[in-house]
């Protein structure tokens, strides 16, 4: 598969049927360019026009690689509709972080994978997927917060 440099990919674990809403987190893969880069992450009920009303959640992310240093941006939501997950995992590709920051606070780094997505608080590991070297980054939904990572 060509995956375009820049690119930002959100997908979810594949359920079973459709009336189904116990998605816990949203996968968000990163391929960070040096050309900043962003895409807008909505959701809304699926079934009424309530969007029209406000009842949706949408989200910017944006991504941008400068000298070595990879920074992810999440604006603060707009919209009412809170969404059906409680967290995002970055998936950072062609990135081994030596350090993260979040809004300038170190994050946690856990050893593998697995520790990472069972922690109760957000952190960071380091892995090999199947396009290489990722860094895997946990963010608990704060839908009205500015979050700004810097991953060395």
């Amino acid at each position: 598969m060509f995956i375009k440099e820049g690119v930002i990919i959100p997908t979810q674990e594949v359920l079973p049927y459709l009336d189904r809403n116990d998605v816990a987190s949203l996968y968000i893969d990163v391929f960070a360019s040096t050309a900043p880069t962003s895409f807008p992450l909505y959701s809304d009920n699926g079934e009424t026009y309530d969007y029209e009303k406000g009842e949706y959640f949408k989200q910017l992310v944006s991504t941008h690689k400068n000298q070595g240093q990879v920074t992810i941006t999440l604006s603060p939501a707009e919209g009412n509709y809170t969404p059906t997950y409680q967290n995002y995992l970055f998936r950072v590709h062609n990135c081994q972080a030596t350090s993260i920051t979040a809004n300038g606070k170190k994050l946690l780094q856990y050893a593998t994978y697995d520790q990472l997505i069972h922690a109760e608080q957000d952190g960071y590991c380091i892995a090999q997927d199947k396009y290489g070297e990722v860094t895997y980054i946990k963010h608990t939904l704060a839908p009205d917060t500015e979050i700004n990572y810097s991953i060395e």
